[in-house]
């Protein structure tokens, strides 16, 4: 499948609770489960669950990410540059045989394919208007109060949870998720 954004954002929630936000003008591919190619633009990933490491491509390098981490990767096709920033986990770029590791707190730039790549501090603190719009939306499903009663990796699902239905107490199984919707709802 193919997502662009034009003026608009966008949010994919994948089966194992990991979440991914487009910013505006992003393009990419989902290729597989695990695996996206983003064409240009800028995506947040927040790597959920312990799954098979997350791979994504651009026209610079892959990008092979580990479970439970928070990254950000910008690409432009035009220039083949790539950012990428981790906030928490580590990023392993490879680019024509050459492999960097980035780690929690640090950001590499690459200006193009097979180009040296520079690793900075990277100050997670500072956000712009669509890291401010990716923390609102991370938010909301750990304030769920579904939140509470879902596994971690599942817990992206809280407010639409909570939106929908309601959890009672059932003796001796604990707490269940009751819908309160027609029975077509999905």
């Amino acid at each position: 499948d193919i997502v662009r954004t034009g003026n608009g954002r966008a949010e994919i929630v994948f089966a194992d609770g990991t979440v991914l936000h487009l910013d505006h003008d992003t393009e990419l591919e989902l290729l597989s489960p695990e695996r996206i190619r983003v064409l240009l633009g800028r995506v947040m990933l927040r790597v959920s669950a312990a799954t098979p490491r997350y791979v994504v491509d651009t026209p610079a390098a892959s990008v092979r990410l580990d479970a439970r981490g928070e990254y950000g990767i910008t690409t432009d096709a035009r220039r083949g540059s790539l950012d990428v920033t981790v906030a928490r986990g580590v990023a392993e770029i490879q680019d024509n045989g050459q492999r960097i590791i980035v780690r929690a707190g640090e950001r590499l730039s690459l200006l193009g394919p097979g180009a040296r790549g520079l690793i900075e501090p990277f100050n997670s603190a500072r956000w712009d208007a669509f890291d401010r719009w990716s923390n609102d939306r991370m938010n909301g499903f750990t304030t769920a109060a579904s939140s509470r009663q879902l596994p971690y990796e599942l817990r992206a699902y809280g407010p639409v949870l909570d939106q929908y239905g309601r959890w009672d107490y059932v003796a001796p199984h604990g707490y269940v998720w009751f819908p309160s919707v027609g029975a077509s709802w999905r």
